[in-house]
């Protein structure tokens, strides 16, 4: 029922709150489908008065222009918004462009709801901040959504994208992850689902009803180009997850240390990746004195003979933290949920200067110049390999890192995307 959409991300259902999921479903019912009629009704008139076509006019004529709006379905300290929105509204502002960022909770409150199994509270407000989100994108000329706009939510039809996108005419959705690969679409409906009109193929219809994409890799504009067909190739602009790294100093390399520090740096969705080079590691272990930093919202575990160093990731400490590891790792198994992937952990490591490992799936191959700036993995099989002839190549560390920083200020920085991200969100739709 509701609570599935929570376990689908990973978030735990305690068995007193599962008891009351019936409830919590009538609950919802009575209160979502007021809003869905009311919302759909107003979408049908919009349609039919042509309001967008109505508020591109208005904004010529009162000169609404160089305002983007963001929504957001995170809060300020997730490292999605950090760096796809507020860094970019950092780069806007110096252009003389305004923008803002539109989110629902704070992030004690909003880890507090799904912690404590609030489903039908967290998304009955999600619901109504997010329609007056929508209503004061008004004021703006450019609307960037960040991958959705109802987090844990698929009820509806799309009914409030629908909603937006015949509201204002330039909708733009920025997307970092196949969320559809993710969710294992299309999904099996149960009854509940079916009375709601839940979406078995949300992201995947979400693709085809916006005309206008920020892509954080080129695997996901041909994706979305795939995806909805007829689209033009212009109306996707492909933007990586970029970092301003160049502030910092370069990881120092040099300093002779009787252990080796592997790293790895990821939020809780995506820590169980781990698992795929512990085997390797383990192996490792066996000739050289091995740690492994793990940088991420929840303690990762395993039964291995050398040291686990878990560590609260942070914004205000990345950096600090990143600095301690020796070897970046960024394992992925080579399957769709992972093709979507945009390699930001190796953005990361290198961009700081840390020698990286990664598997070789998509993206992977853009960032990293094998055995140049990085080292790329083919098989699951060859990891302790492939760990074994970095190892070797220990004194060349210090040059691997510089051309790694190098590569990502080149092509993964603010600086290097900022003129094409600046043209794309000043481009006005041509059916506006």
């Amino acid at each position: 029922m509701q609570e599935s959409r929570f376990a689908e991300a990973g978030i735990r259902v305690a068995p007193s709150k599962a008891r009351l999921s019936q409830i919590d479903d009538l609950l919802y019912v009575v209160y979502f489908l007021p809003i869905f009629f009311v919302i759909r009704v107003v979408t049908g008139l919009l349609s039919v008065v042509r309001f967008k076509r109505l508020l591109a006019i208005a904004h010529r004529i009162l000169r609404v222009r160089d305002r983007v709006l963001y929504l957001e379905v995170f809060f300020p300290e997730n490292a999605g918004f950090h760096y796809r929105v507020q860094k970019w509204i950092e780069v806007l502002s110096q252009e003389s462009i305004t923008a803002n960022a539109r989110y629902v909770f704070e992030r004690d409150r909003h880890e507090r709801l799904l912690r404590d199994e609030r489903t039908v509270f967290f998304q009955a407000v999600f619901l109504l901040c997010r329609i007056w989100h929508c209503v004061t994108a008004l004021a703006y000329n450019c609307i960037v959504v960040r991958r959705e706009l109802l987090l844990y939510n698929d009820y509806g039809d799309l009914f409030l994208e629908k909603f937006l996108l015949a509201l204002h005419p330039n909708v733009i959705l920025d997307l970092d992850d196949d969320i559809a690969a993710a969710k294992r679409e299309p999904r099996n409906l149960t009854a509940y689902g079916r009375w709601m009109r839940e979406s078995p193929s949300k992201f995947t219809e979400t693709i085809r009803l916006y005309r206008r994409f920020i892509a954080g890799s080129n695997y996901l504009k041909r994706f979305v180009l795939e995806t909805s067909s007829g689209l033009p190739p212009g109306n996707v602009a492909v933007i990586p997850t970029c970092v301003d790294y160049e502030k910092h100093s370069l990881k120092v390399y040099g300093e002779r240390s009787d252990c080796i520090n592997f790293g790895w740096v990821g939020s809780n969705a995506t820590i169980a990746y781990l698992d795929i080079i512990i085997p390797a590691l383990s192996e490792i272990a066996e000739r050289h004195k091995i740690r492994l930093i793990v940088v991420s919202g929840q303690d990762y575990k395993a039964d291995v003979d050398f040291e686990i160093v878990n560590i609260r990731w942070s914004l205000q400490n990345e950096v600090e933290h990143l600095k301690r590891i020796d070897i970046g790792l960024m394992p992925l198994y080579d399957t769709a949920a992972e093709w979507g992937k945009c390699g930001f952990k190796l953005i990361q490591y290198m961009g700081l200067g840390i020698v990286s490992i990664a598997s070789a799936v998509t993206v992977n191959h853009d960032i990293v110049d094998d055995k140049q700036n990085g080292f790329l993995v083919r098989h699951e099989s060859d990891w302790a390999r492939v760990i074994e002839e970095v190892l070797a190549r220990s004194e060349e560390f210090p040059e691997i890192g510089s051309a790694a920083r190098k590569k990502i200020c080149d092509h993964f920085s603010f600086e290097a995307n900022k003129k094409e991200y600046l043209r794309f969100i000043r481009t006005q739709p041509v059916d506006s």
